[in-house]
């Protein structure tokens, strides 16, 4: 029997219970609320911090949504964000939320090129690696992550969607969270860890 909770308030406090100290990737389509729902995990926090790839929305915006404790340090490419997660503060009650890792795909693209050959597509797996690797570590702290991508289609004959990531690359997340909006509603679906099928026996439906 599916489990089905109606969160509404009280949603953020327990997908926090359910993150808190752990590696967590955040996917969906584009438009379903990705950063609307890290941003509202991110009040549930003493010290939110926001590393900000995506150019879509304002910092002031995210300041005035989540209030003066959230602390946004803009990142412009791949290596600005490596350095930066080398620095993260150890304070009680951190959220480190990178929203979007999958933004800087591009740069690993030679200028003209339109896809991803072999090799870099393992520059940018490598890439994602290394990221992952440095928030497993900020885990020893009690620090919490969550990583905001992109989602892409995984079986052309199925239509099942997953992160815009390797899979390889996924083994270091914790928990895999999918935003979806069905019948008006928003939906988390959770992933098992490196099975990456959905888990369907705790759902989580909110409004945002």
């Amino acid at each position: 029997m599916e489990k089905i909770v109606n969160l509404k308030d009280e949603t953020m406090r327990k997908v926090k219970e359910l993150i808190q100290g752990k590696v967590a990737v955040l996917f969906g389509r584009p438009l379903v609320g990705k950063t609307v729902f890290a941003l509202k995990l991110a009040r549930e926090f003493l010290n939110p911090i926001l590393l900000k790839i995506d150019t879509n929305y304002d910092s002031s915006w995210a300041k005035e949504f989540v209030g003066e404790k959230l602390e946004i340090r803009e990142i412009r490419n791949a290596r600005q964000l490596l350095k930066t997660l080398d620095n993260i503060p150890e304070r009680e009650d951190v959220l480190v939320i990178i929203d979007s890792i999958t933004s800087l795909a591009d740069e690993f693209l030679l200028e003209g090129e339109t896809f991803f050959s072999p090799r870099r597509n393992v520059e940018l797996t490598n890439f994602y690696n290394i990221v992952l690797r440095k928030l497993a570590k900020l885990k020893d702290y009690r620090i919490t992550s969550l990583i905001v991508a992109h989602e892409k289609i995984m079986d052309f004959v199925t239509r099942e969607v997953g992160p815009r990531m390797n899979i390889v690359a996924l083994r270091h997340a914790d928990i895999v969270l999918h935003l979806v909006e069905e019948e008006g509603k928003r939906k988390v679906k959770i992933w098992k860890k490196r099975e990456m099928i959905t888990y369907d026996k705790a759902k989580f439906y909110l409004e945002i």
